[in-house]
């Protein structure tokens, strides 16, 4: 919970970006860092999307601007990928093509020409591109994703405070305890506590599915489309691609880790409003000394 402050005639204003290495000079610093790293996650999950679909070419700023253009980019980019995909699912009578050992296995009989009727080279080499760049993004580029998303977070958890505890908050969050509101003159608190939590869990809960879709995608049950996101679900029903639920793995980890990024930013706007409140509705001079006190203590 950090903003700038003015106390008498100490500028508290920030003077200089902050790394995040050493301990910030003012409140402001912390709040600059945080967006900007926010900022950096969301440009990447644009760029990894843009190269899983393939996106290239005029208008691509355009639909990075644009959330509806980009749902539709992706809807377009599927549909083309649904018959060539199926074909190649058939000829191989699966049920299902779930995980990367069933894309080597068909591209080896492929090969080998092991199976039932013809499939177009495009397919083939669409397949293998698909498992190549699912692999190497799900090796790579996510983890490191998910690694700066965690840091950010992480560093929140270490700045941004309520000062208010809340027994069993964790087990209120996610609805396995009763709730009791508290006196009015707390409530402020409670809520951005509360509110605080609500967007940790969402966070951590993402960046685990990040973490998690590398081992998925090999385990022998593989991707199971029933288990992915409403989004993912409705988007292989739309484009004729249900049954080759192995293409949703990269989509899941995009959906959430912008899940992360949406909670992250939330709680950054949250923590803004809530020191905003403290330092000009409660005790603007004493809130100084003892966030400063508390800090120091936890030293």
């Amino acid at each position: 919970m950090y903003n700038t402050y003015q106390i008498d005639d100490i500028d508290m204003r920030p003077k200089e970006p902050w790394n995040a290495t050493g301990e910030p000079q003012y409140y402001d610093q912390v709040y600059h860092y945080v967006s900007r790293v926010l900022n950096e996650c969301s440009k990447l999950v644009e760029g990894f999307e843009h190269e899983y679909y393939q996106r290239s070419g005029p208008g691509t700023q355009s639909l990075v601007n644009n959330i509806t253009s980009r749902q539709q980019a992706s809807v377009v980019t599927l549909i083309s990928w649904s018959k060539p995909l199926n074909e190649l699912r058939n000829a191989r009578q699966i049920m299902e093509i779930r995980n990367g050992k069933a894309i080597r296995d068909l591209l080896n009989d492929v090969k080998m020409n092991a199976i039932i009727g013809p499939v177009s080279e495009e397919s083939v080499l669409l397949i293998k591109r698909i498992l190549d760049r699912t692999t190497d993004m799900l090796y790579t580029q996510i983890p490191a994703l998910a690694q700066k998303i965690e840091d950010v977070t992480n560093l929140m958890e270490q700045y941004f405070l309520s000062f208010y505890n809340i027994d069993n908050v964790k087990d209120i969050v996610q609805n396995k305890k009763k709730e009791r509101m508290p006196d009015a003159y707390v409530e402020t608190a409670y809520t951005y506590e509360k509110s605080r939590w609500q967007h940790l869990i969402q966070a951590n809960r993402s960046i685990k599915t990040l973490r998690e879709m590398s081992s998925r995608v090999e385990e022998t049950k593989g991707i199971i489309l029933s288990q992915l996101s409403k989004e993912c679900q409705e988007l292989a029903v739309r484009c004729d691609c249900d049954k080759i639920p192995y293409i949703f793995a990269l989509p899941e980890c995009f959906i959430e880790a912008r899940r992360a990024i949406i909670a992250l930013e939330t709680w950054l706007q949250d923590d803004t409003t809530y020191n905003k409140f403290v330092q000009m509705q409660v005790y603007p001079k004493t809130y100084f000394i003892l966030l400063m006190e508390s800090y120091v203590s936890d030293q």
